[in-house]
């Protein structure tokens, strides 16, 4: 051998210790730990927004409640003020004694709900519509007298048991029809007919009218002939159907889009997928996940400019007693590829658990086949939680780790309390907005804690990678008024039979997609935020203030403090329209008929209003 060729050999053996060495310094917990990650922000990722002169143009809306009696009542009030709060809608309380007192303008309107309705005096709300007024009819009662006419009936029958929701025109994008062998809305209605001349039919439940709006004199009545308003599920169909009833109308919206991967990054299951049907070939779990579950997702992450809030844990062993194992070597292979490439695309890594069992003990009822261990004690909770912190910063401890995701949506008071003592830097707990606590599901409003002003819950709406007809209806309900979608998947799901409906993978990946489609198509002026972000954007859209003032030609629109993510909704009456397009205001789509979304880039507005052109 030359000496030129020992050259060769040991500069070519050089390289190859140089690239092996490099590709495990890459790999290394210590390169992932020295990285700086883009994804904790110094600066919020969006703009507030204040207008110099603060246009009082024109009229106001102001919608009047009459506390509706009954749990009925106390129920659909109670759906109003959160709706109302979330969607920047002014409410004033009125008594009945006052109606009087109320200019019968077509932008005041009057909200009546409860047992009792048929006791208060249709007389007085008679002569407030005809003379130009609105009024809205909440639930069904038994209509008789005036209240026909005033209403827009024309022949009544018996009460009837009603289930499911059909549209006889659109509302709101996203909304799906709501079969009757639907869990969603089983409901009392009255059997009516209508009068066709004076009335427009907007919902039927198993053919008979539910909701519809009625001309009488100058002015109209919204009514709901059932009891589907008491539901959390149905505030987005009140802040709609309110809207309706004005010549135009405007509410707000948060505009955001979260999207979550629960248990993730996690401990990867051993074994093969040889045999199932999720994929036609014999591969190990392990690369199943990295060269086509994650793969995949990271596509979608691309393509449509997604943010990925994760809920990372260290182990699935249900061992609730410290001392609780070290687990950075047992995980550190997912913990570094899936962890830094979350955050490469700007996500989020949040907590979810040490192991995946609720903080609660056995005084907290939780669903037994669920198969969760309840903790002994707060002390030994937060033992773990103290572990689980420490194994996350192990990997990244550059992160600000601010979010907590109760695994399987299962917390109590005393969970909260541990994680506020041993994560002081925590800001969310994000669980659901919907669902049945008598699981021990953690259901939550858009709110502070009551307990500990740091921190703030915000819910997730759905999951899956696919969604039922409930699940859409109830993200479009959430969408229709406080404009927010929070969606989670697990990287297990497609591994269990019952979750993944026995899909392939190609299957259950394209069902997410086309979920991510619609939500772009139906709602396309969501902004893609991660929790910590959201977060931010809800907590000063609560604290802002919109002023909206009406002409019948002009729209007046002014911001104060309120952050760019805002959209609104604005919906005018038949006949009317709005141009769509950029102007130097903002930007305005056209999203159903006579319904708009303004998203404004300036503090202020004036939108123009024009009859349809023929």
């Amino acid at each position: 051998m030359t000496k030129t060729s020992n050259k060769l050999v040991r500069i070519s053996g050089g390289v190859l210790l140089l690239t092996v060495a490099a590709i495990l310094f890459f790999r290394s917990d210590y390169f992932v730990r020295s990285t700086k990650s883009e994804a904790s922000p110094a600066k919020q990722s969006f703009r507030i927004l204040t207008a110099d002169n603060k246009s009082n143009q024109g009229e106001t809306i102001q919608l009047y409640v009459i506390a509706g009696e009954g749990d009925l009542g106390a129920k659909v009030g109670e759906n109003l003020a959160y709706a109302s709060g979330y969607a920047h809608i002014q409410t004033l309380p009125l008594d009945e004694d006052e109606i009087d007192e109320i200019e019968p303008s077509p932008y005041n309107a009057i909200f009546v709900s409860g047992d009792h309705l048929q006791d208060l005096s249709v007389e007085k709300l008679s002569g407030f519509v005809e003379e130009g007024g609105r009024l809205f009819v909440a639930n069904s009662f038994y209509y008789q007298g005036e209240w026909l006419d005033l209403l827009g009936i024309s022949e009544m029958g018996e009460f009837m048991t009603a289930k499911g929701l059909t549209f006889e025109k659109p509302l709101f994008p996203g909304y799906p029809e709501v079969p009757g062998d639907s869990n969603l809305f089983t409901h009392s209605a009255v059997q009516v007919e209508l009068d066709e001349t004076t009335t427009d039919l907007w919902m039927t439940a198993q053919s008979n009218p539910v909701f519809w709006t009625n001309d009488f004199g100058e002015g109209k009545a919204a009514v709901w002939n059932t009891a589907v308003l008491n539901e959390k599920s149905a505030r987005g169909l009140m802040v709609q159907s309110v809207g309706l009833l004005f010549p135009s109308f405007v509410s707000a919206q948060v505009g955001t889009e979260i999207v979550y991967i629960d248990d993730f990054p996690s401990p990867v299951p051993e074994g093969s997928l040889s045999g199932t049907s999720l994929i036609d070939e014999e591969i190990s779990i392990r690369d199943f996940y990295k060269h086509y579950w994650w793969r995949d997702i990271e596509k979608m992450i691309e393509k449509y400019g997604i943010k990925i809030t994760s809920g990372t844990i260290a182990t699935y062993e249900n061992n609730v007693n410290p001392p609780f194992k070290e687990m950075t070597e047992a995980i550190r292979r997912p913990y570094i590829y899936y962890g830094r490439t979350l955050l490469e695309h700007k996500g989020e890594i949040g907590y979810h658990g040490y192991n995946h069992q609720p903080l609660v003990t056995a005084g907290t009822y939780v669903d037994p086949e669920l198969g969760y261990v309840p903790w002994p004690d707060q002390q030994s909770m937060g033992e773990a939680v103290k572990k689980l912190k420490e194994t996350v910063a192990h990997f990244f401890p550059n992160e600000k780790i601010e979010t907590y995701v109760p695994p399987s949506n299962i917390i109590d008071r005393e969970g909260i309390d541990v994680l506020v003592k041993e994560l002081p830097e925590l800001k969310t707990i994000a669980s659901l907005y919907t669902g049945s606590e008598s699981n021990g599901s953690f259901i939550q409003e858009f709110e502070y804690d009551e307990t500990y002003p740091e921190l703030y819950h915000y819910p997730r709406i759905t999951s899956g990678y696919s969604l039922d007809n409930t699940a859409t209806f109830t993200m479009a309900d959430a969408m229709a008024h406080i404009g927010t979608l929070s969606h989670f998947i697990h990287p297990d799901d497609v591994l269990d039979p019952f979750r993944s409906k026995n899909s392939s993978w190609a299957k259950m990946a394209s069902n997410y997609e086309r979920l991510l489609q619609d939500v772009r198509k139906w709602y396309p002026f969501l902004t893609s935020v991660t929790q910590r972000e959201a977060t931010a954007a809800i907590k000063a859209y609560q604290k802002s203030k919109i002023t909206r003032t009406y002409t019948d030609e002009s729209i007046f629109i002014s911001y104060d403090k309120v952050p760019s993510t805002t959209s609104l909704l604005v919906r005018v009456e038949e006949g009317k329209e709005l141009e769509e397009g950029t102007f130097s205001y903002g930007k305005v789509i056209k999203l159903s008929e006579g319904l708009y979304n303004v998203q404004l880039k300036e503090a202020e507005a004036e939108i123009n209003i024009m009859e349809v052109q023929s």
